[in-house]
């Protein structure tokens, strides 16, 4: 919303919300006003997410969590799949490691304006 070289909000919290007073748009949050646009700057699009299950097993399953992967299931993928071994017991603190593996799975680059 707004102009691309404005400065974006960086304080909302998640009950932020987007409401329509007639003129514009107004974003608030707690009951204050943070920021207001005009309809001609405004792009909406909205996304809603959920899940879907083929039955109630499926979905209790799900939500049992039997299945799930664990952190040391996901490094033995990674250690198999690349070849680089973590140094230590915890690879979410071995910082080599980490870069290791972020420069070894490719990354998608976005382009997202934040302004100011």
């Amino acid at each position: 919303m707004g102009d691309l070289d404005a400065p974006s909000p960086t304080d909302l919290t998640v009950d932020a919300e987007i409401v329509h007073d007639g003129d514009g748009w107004t974003v608030r949050d707690g009951g204050r006003e943070v920021v207001a646009y005009p309809d001609e700057v405004v792009r909406i699009t909205a996304s809603w997410k959920g899940r879907a299950y083929a039955d109630v097993a499926e979905r209790d399953l799900a939500r049992s969590g039997d299945g799930d992967l664990s952190i040391d299931a996901c490094v033995a993928r990674l250690v198999e799949h690349h070849g680089i071994r973590p140094d230590g017991d915890d690879p979410l603190v071995d910082q080599d490691w980490i870069d290791a593996m972020a420069s070894a799975c490719p990354q998608r680059r976005v382009r997202i304006p934040m302004g100011g």
